[in-house]
């Protein structure tokens, strides 16, 4: 399935659910923004540890928009993006240290 295809599957008691709740609501129910959002909550839970350190290359290759490693990675993006800051302080005292 492609980024932008839509969502097709509901097992049968979310689909209950959702008309359940869109009936009851008089504005209607906003199913792809539900989906949206229920991805962006899940997709940092089901991504490996090694898919995460694979989207954090790939991120600071340029490969990938921070918006989209952002979602991948969730929070530890942030815990992340500090840590390399962390070792790039580290590596740049190390040096300064040895021009002189």
């Amino acid at each position: 399935m492609g980024s932008s295809d839509a969502v097709r599957f509901r097992p049968k008691e979310v689909g209950e659910a959702l008309e359940t709740l869109e009936s009851l609501r008089i504005e209607g129910l906003n199913t792809s923004k539900l989906a949206r959002e229920g991805l962006r909550t899940l997709l940092p839970e089901v991504t490996k540890s090694e898919e995460k350190l694979a989207i954090w290359n790939q991120f600071r290759a340029g490969e990938i928009s921070e918006d989209g490693a952002r979602v991948l990675l969730g929070d530890e993006f942030e815990t992340m993006l500090a840590e390399a800051e962390q070792i790039e302080s580290a590596v740049d005292d190390d040096t300064s240290d040895l021009v002189q």
